[in-house]
């Protein structure tokens, strides 16, 4: 690499690591995720995940599987912008289990997974089609997953998201 590039090249880097958690994780097609004030989310503030760091690692996966979840369902030409203001990952951590088990999620029925967001739909032409503000759970979250994807980490609010898409009206 030239010397004249590298310092561009390097701000850039750079900057990414800078850049506050308010601003969008995935902007790839026609889905756009964006966390407002993140680190006040429920499983945020309150896990092992507190760190600036594993909080941004984690917004990168949870829209890719919000991405996968919506994409099947949103007509063609049509887009989707999600502003999560919480996040209450299905399951909890039981501190009283142990120093082993607090870094331990358990998955119990009595901890379902709840998503609160803003959305805006738009037509291919740009046009606002659907929009609001929801807050969704599924007390039968456990009921509701396939068994063969229960080892992904959003599995359970995948589902959540992905039924509430289903059911949309556009």
């Amino acid at each position: 690499m030239r010397p004249s590039r590298l310092l561009p090249c390097t701000l850039a880097l750079l900057g990414l690591t800078l850049l506050p958690l308010s601003l969008p994780a995935q902007t790839d097609g026609p889905v756009l995720v964006h966390y407002h004030e993140p680190m006040n989310f429920t499983d945020f503030r309150e896990s092992s995940f507190a760190s600036e760091r594993m909080v941004r690692a984690m917004m990168v996966d949870f829209a890719r599987s919000i991405r996968r979840a919506t994409l099947r369902h949103l007509p063609e030409g049509y887009t989707i912008q999600i502003t999560f203001t919480d996040i209450d990952m299905a399951g909890d951590f039981e501190p009283q289990r142990g120093p082993d088990a607090s870094d331990v999620r358990i998955i119990r029925d009595i901890y379902p997974p709840r998503l609160v967001f803003i959305y805006v739909i738009r037509d291919a032409t740009g046009e606002i089609v659907a929009d609001g503000e929801e807050a969704i759970s599924d007390l039968n979250f456990q009921q509701n997953v396939p068994h063969l994807r229960r080892q992904d980490p959003f599995v359970y609010e995948e589902e959540l998201f992905r039924r509430w898409v289903s059911r949309l009206d556009v």
